[in-house]
């Protein structure tokens, strides 16, 4: 509700029509005036004073007499930038609303300046400052009991370039650990903070788990991927994609067959000797020999590294040393040959 200017000025009648008693002397009068703009109620102070009565007084709005709506322009403003908020005010008759009502506002994240304000010819402004970091501001306000829809304001980083490297791309058989970078950069080639950047991949698993990251003061976000395969990488910050890199993990190698070798003694036995057999000698390039398998060429068999064996008539045997390495891959001997022979 206010008084006229004529009102204020004229300390000495009454204003028509009624309203509320207001007490008002010497510097009272600024600060019941103050007050009442403020929408606030104002009491009778005392009866020392001259009293006035307040024709046409303006009521708080209610939602019955009001609507209110926020816009905002832009809607997506960079970290540490601004938006324009404007509340628009009408009477359910059509008319803008009341000069002087006010409508107060809040967000949370950044700020608004001033946090309140007067509506006239039916608007009232206000602007919204963006923090550092990015986000979705939500806008709030409220004036007496009328409803607002809420606005939004997306901080945004405006990213126009994002370069996506790996430390490596070619891992070895088993896979390993890549080290991701990826560095943001603007439309004048300036690195970005702040900008939200996601790994993605096809094969194995990142150390952000595919979570939103934020790059740092020289544009970098940086991410680790673990794989056992063949992968494709790539990074997006916002609407802005990098180009893929490929991360290749070697095959298994191909498994070279262990060679078997032995030795015997004595080298021409009699019947009825021990003979010493000795495959210490077999070797495996790529690996070990785990198992060794003796045939004597008399029906007999036998395993380990070494081994005796004694003939029980002379003759010519065949002996065959098969041997086998820690992947499984086996390799024999069977061109040796031990002539036994009768004791004379």
């Amino acid at each position: 509700m206010f008084l006229t200017e004529d009102a204020w000025q004229d300390k000495r009648g009454e204003v028509p029509d009624g309203g509320d008693a207001l007490a008002i002397g010497g510097g009272i009068v600024t600060r019941i005036r103050r007050a009442i703009r403020s929408g606030l109620v104002v009491i009778t102070l005392g009866v020392s004073f001259l009293t006035l009565r307040c024709s046409q007084m303006n009521p708080t709005a209610t939602s019955e007499e009001v609507t209110i709506v926020m816009t905002a322009s832009p809607s997506r403003v960079p970290a540490g930038g601004v938006s324009e908020i404007t509340a628009i005010g009408t009477k359910k008759s059509g008319a803008p609303i009341w000069d002087g009502v006010t409508i107060s506002f809040s967000t949370d994240i950044g700020s608004v300046e001033p946090s309140q304000a007067e509506f006239k010819s039916g608007q009232a402004h206000v602007t919204y400052h963006a923090p550092s970091t990015i986000g979705e501001a939500t806008i709030r306000a409220v004036s007496g009991s009328v409803p607002i829809t809420d606005i939004s304001i997306s901080v945004a980083v405006d990213t126009s370039t994002l370069l996506l490297s790996a430390d490596r791309t070619s891992l070895p058989y088993g896979g390993g650990r890549v080290v991701l970078r990826a560095v943001a950069y603007d439309d004048r080639s300036n690195p970005v903070k702040g900008a939200p950047v996601v790994f993605a991949t096809t094969r194995g698993t990142l150390a952000s788990g595919g979570r939103q990251l934020l790059t740092s003061s020289a544009g970098l976000a940086k991410d680790v991927l673990l794989t056992d395969a063949d992968s494709t990488v790539t990074a997006r910050s916002g609407d802005v994609p990098s180009e893929s890199v490929s991360i290749a993990v070697d095959d298994a190698p191909v498994n070279i067959a262990p060679v078997a070798q032995f030795v015997w003694s004595p080298a021409s036995p009699l019947v009825g000797q021990t003979v010493f057999f000795n495959g210490s000698l077999s070797t495996d390039e790529d690996g070990r020999v785990v198992q060794w398998q003796w045939d004597f060429g008399d029906g007999f068999t036998a395993t380990g590294k070494k081994t005796t064996h004694t003939y029980a008539a002379a003759g010519t045997y065949t002996v065959v040393l098969c041997v086998t390495d820690d992947d499984g891959a086996q390799g024999c001997a069977s061109d040796n040959t031990v002539e036994v022979t009768e004791e004379e």
